[in-house]
């Protein structure tokens, strides 16, 4: 597993998201005025990621493990994200997980929101039989 600095400097390098946009998951800059630090999103993301292959690329669709693994996928997320350095944000993450039948997904969701400071990301995962969306909210607290 990559460190931070690595998973940083990859994203910088690739430039997935642009540097002048100031808010939870933007370049690594303070936002003006706020004394709190960002972070790539492109770096959330691939946590994201690496958690879901991790955990599910060998799983099999049940109903009742499938509720429980969405349960420790978000807390391990939401612990990785944490461990970041976001002490300034209310981190958020949500793991939905479905049997794969030929079947489509809408995923919504309402809350207030601060545009230069709340942001999110969300990252897919299908194997065989099932698939998984996890979200990742950073909502800035005063």
């Amino acid at each position: 597993m990559e460190t931070l600095s690595e998973l940083q400097t990859k994203t910088r390098k690739v430039g997935l998201l642009s540097a002048s946009k100031r808010s939870f998951f933007a370049a690594n800059q303070p936002a003006a005025g706020a004394g709190h630090e960002n972070v790539n999103g492109a770096v959330v993301k691939q946590l994201i990621e690496e958690v879901l292959v991790r955990t599910l690329t060998d799983v099999t669709y049940d109903q009742t493990v499938c509720r429980d693994l969405s349960l420790r996928i978000s807390e391990e997320v939401k612990s990785q994200v944490k461990q970041l350095g976001f002490d300034r944000y209310k981190i958020v993450c949500i793991t939905h997980i479905g049997s794969k039948m030929s079947q489509g997904i809408k995923i919504g969701s309402l809350c207030c929101w601060d545009a230069n400071n709340d942001n999110f990301t969300e990252c897919s995962f299908a194997n065989r039989s099932l698939f998984a969306v996890t979200l990742v909210f950073g909502v800035y607290q005063e």
